[in-house]
């Protein structure tokens, strides 16, 4: 492989991967939840995240960590609850950070060591991955309570 290779591409499209399905799972949380429960501030505006669609992950981020109503309420109502509510929001952050550190117009590029690093925590190389996690995740009542 090419070392100076701009791993970005890559990224970008495991980052909007990652806000769909998060996305998803919030909304699906959220379906029986008592209306303060689904709202966030996000970028001075109060929204009510189970109807809305188009979050970028920072956005998700942002809210799940700083909205103490909506993390026990998704922790509570989701099987893998309390780790999509209190370690994901984190991981997401993380993630973000990196993504935009080569994505926007800064001419930086995302090194082999970094994607490969991102790659097994998210893909679960030597440990239980991000995205095998995220997927154990939904609502309590769809499996009986």
């Amino acid at each position: 492989g090419n070392a100076c290779f701009n791993f970005v591409p890559v990224k970008m499209a495991i980052v909007k991967e990652l806000e769909v399905e998060f996305g998803r799972k919030l909304r699906k949380g959220h379906r029986n939840e008592a209306s303060p429960d689904r709202m966030a501030h996000v970028d001075g505006a109060t929204l009510d995240l189970s109807e809305r669609r188009s979050l970028t992950l920072g956005q998700l981020a942002h809210a799940m960590i700083n909205e103490p109503a909506l993390k026990r309420a998704l922790a509570g109502a989701l099987v893998n609850g309390p780790w999509f509510a209190d370690q994901l929001p984190h991981i997401l952050h993380q993630f973000k950070d990196v993504r935009n550190e080569g994505s926007h117009g800064t001419g930086r590029v995302i090194d082999r060591e970094t994607a490969v690093y991102w790659r097994d925590l998210l893909m679960g190389v030597g440990t239980k991955g991000y995205f095998v996690q995220l997927a154990e995740v939904r609502p309590k009542s769809a499996i009986g309570g």
